[in-house]
């Protein structure tokens, strides 16, 4: 996963994680899940967020994964998903239901 977020001082971050298995909670990813991410722009204006970034030097020996994840290629099919919702008084993603 690859997390936008705008804080609360209107910077942007972005963030890269894993989900290890089900409905575990998400962990931090690195170079060691596949490719060394770089920031791009990071932007807030007029109430749009962009996170621009690239992926790249993907490693072609084998790497440590947690789980069964494979890594990511840039070879592969992707599915973006977008949610879109407030962040914790820490900054954090959190899940809710309404």
């Amino acid at each position: 996963m690859f997390i936008c977020k705008r804080l609360s001082n209107n910077s942007i971050t972005l963030e890269r994680y894993i989900n290890p298995g089900k409905h575990n909670k998400s962990i931090h990813a690195g170079s060691e899940q596949g490719g060394e991410l770089t920031n791009g722009q990071l932007s807030f204006k007029d109430g749009i967020v962009t996170c621009q970034f690239t992926l790249s030097n993907f490693p072609t020996e084998s790497l440590k994964q947690v789980g069964t994840l494979n890594p990511l290629s840039q070879s592969g099919s992707y599915h973006p998903l977008f949610a879109v919702g407030p962040l914790d008084s820490n900054g954090k993603v959190y899940l809710y239901s309404s």
